[in-house]
């Protein structure tokens, strides 16, 4: 598909629609976006395969902000990738940045005004670093203050989080077209459907992942751990928390949407 620069998530649903109707047709869809503005949370996707008792993947990059293992350069994108598998409840949702954190939590840092724990980012010059700033992206979060001398965010896991992202920066950038590095503009998306039902009955299926996680929850704990939870556990609990007691929306987050809605005449309340 090519988004041809229009809204991201609008383009995104309809490319893994697209790949669950593949799926249904030949056991297994892939579709793919270019020229694609952000589409927002990469783990919505995959729950509209597994919807379909299907498998859903999806993965994009976009922007040079993660360096690779042993360098100090920004290369790569965040390069989230995300997968929903059906179970007899809530699909098993993993969606997941391939730096240590996902760069909306250093716009966190920023809007709260805190530090940040050495480890997640480097300076322009290698250097941990604990003052967010220093990762010195065009995010919006950035432009409330002068951003730095460009760092980068480091890889989760070492050389192994460092292969996956440059898979999704493959696959993203190549394959669907977006470009890397500096070259690369937008997110680069990739979204695939696997219907389960052409390889095993579903209800087997589903059976034996929950026999699974049974197993995996009841497994013993290690000190200090309340409950052992499963790949999207803490989001939907945090969803049915959210539902309840509302969205909170940082001070900085707020002024900006302010600023937007002043802009184009939008009424609002304070």
């Amino acid at each position: 598909l090519d988004a041809n620069w229009g809204f991201g998530q609008v383009m995104a649903r309809r490319a893994m629609e697209m790949a669950v109707e593949k799926a249904r047709a030949k056991d297994i869809g892939l579709a793919s976006i270019r020229n694609c503005n952000h589409i927002g949370r990469v783990g919505e996707y995959p729950e509209i395969a597994a919807e379909h008792e299907m498998v859903g993947i999806a993965m994009c990059n976009g922007g040079g902000e993660v360096s690779p293992y042993g360098s100090i350069d920004p290369i790569y994108g965040t390069c989230p990738i995300s997968i929903a598998i059906p179970t007899g409840g809530r699909p098993i949702l993993l969606d997941m940045a391939t730096s240590v954190v996902a760069g909306g939590k250093i716009a966190l840092a920023i809007a709260n005004n805190e530090e940040i724990p050495l480890g997640w980012i480097i300076d322009s010059k290698g250097h941990p670093t604990s003052d967010p700033y220093d990762l010195g992206t065009s995010r919006p979060a950035f432009a409330e203050k002068p951003s730095k001398a460009k760092g980068a965010l480091l890889p989760f896991g070492s050389y192994k989080g460092s292969g996956i992202g440059l898979f999704v920066e493959i696959m993203g950038g190549v394959l669907a077209g977006a470009g890397t590095g500096e070259e690369g503009r937008g997110n680069g998306v990739v979204m695939m459907a696997i219907d389960i039902g052409k390889f095993s009955p579903i209800e087997e299926f589903k059976g034996k992942v929950d026999r699974l996680i049974r197993m995996v929850k009841s497994s013993r704990k290690d000190s200090g751990v309340e409950e052992i939870l499963v790949a999207g556990e803490p989001e939907y609990k945090n969803m049915e928390r959210r539902l309840r007691e509302g969205i909170y929306v940082d001070d900085a987050t707020w002024r900006s949407i302010k600023k937007t809605a002043q802009e184009f005449n939008v009424s609002y309340s304070s």
